[in-house]
């Protein structure tokens, strides 16, 4: 099992997942948005955005396998006063929240004083990073040197890495994607992306609501490269995959 992976990294993943190979992982890197969600029901902090997600913390650990933090609202005060337990998984995102640029091409960022080193020096099982990519985009050339540069650093500190990708239209005048764009859209961003590193890949399903069965198994063969689909490989695997819509 893992045999090209470090004992680092194995053991991040292994601390985010069940006894199983499954994840249940809670998404709560949420910032800006939950800010201004919170916000509409009377003047709402920051404090009260630390608040929430400990809350949340405590009420859904005895059903997760691990959280995925941001480092201000969420896994600092979190780990500070021990709301996160030690037993649970912590994946910090590395990104800025939101993105730069225009909708037609997106720019994902770093936050200034924040990188990999420290959310290893913190004791987080796993570096998350979302990445807004489209292969035709002016920006996605600038979007795989930051992919690289964040992959090698988990390299070098031995941490695991969680590759987020969200992909987007990248034209002006297309009012519309449609269902085929999209999906080759995102399984040649995959490809590109993955090659560049990322221990766990988190990304958009490669099909439309309305496409077939048989094209949903065709596309998530392509993802996965493997001549068999099977949604409940082990954890054993290489690599492992996370889908969502």
């Amino acid at each position: 099992m893992y045999p090209s992976i470090s004992l680092g990294t194995r053991r991040g993943i292994a601390q985010c997942a069940a006894p199983n190979g499954t994840f249940c992982i809670v998404a709560l890197d949420h910032r800006r948005a939950l800010i201004k969600s919170l916000s509409r029901y009377g003047d709402k902090t920051v404090q009260e955005g630390i608040r929430f997600k400990k809350d949340v913390v405590r009420a859904l650990s005895p059903y997760s396998t691990a959280f995925l933090m941001d480092p201000m609202l969420g896994a600092g005060p979190a780990v500070a006063d021990d709301t996160l337990s030690g037993a649970a998984g912590l994946l910090v995102s590395v990104e800025e929240t939101g993105y730069a640029g225009p909708s037609h091409a997106r720019v994902s960022r770093l936050p200034e004083g924040w990188g990999v080193d420290k959310i290893k020096r913190m004791g987080a099982s796993a570096v998350k990073f979302l990445v807004y990519f489209n292969p035709d985009s002016e920006t996605a050339g600038a979007m795989k040197e930051l992919t690289s540069q964040i992959a090698e650093e988990c390299k070098r500190y031995d941490i695991a890495l969680f590759l987020e990708i969200l992909t987007y239209d990248s034209s002006e005048e297309e009012p519309a994607w449609s269902s085929q764009k999209r999906s080759d859209v995102i399984l040649r961003s995959i490809e590109e992306l993955t090659a560049l590193g990322g221990d766990i890949l988190k990304v958009e399903f490669p099909g439309g609501a309305s496409d077939s069965r048989r094209a949903w198994e065709d596309a998530c063969r392509r993802v996965c490269g493997w001549r068999q689909w099977d949604p409940g490989w082990p954890l054993g695997l290489e690599r492992s995959l996370i889908l969502g819509w």
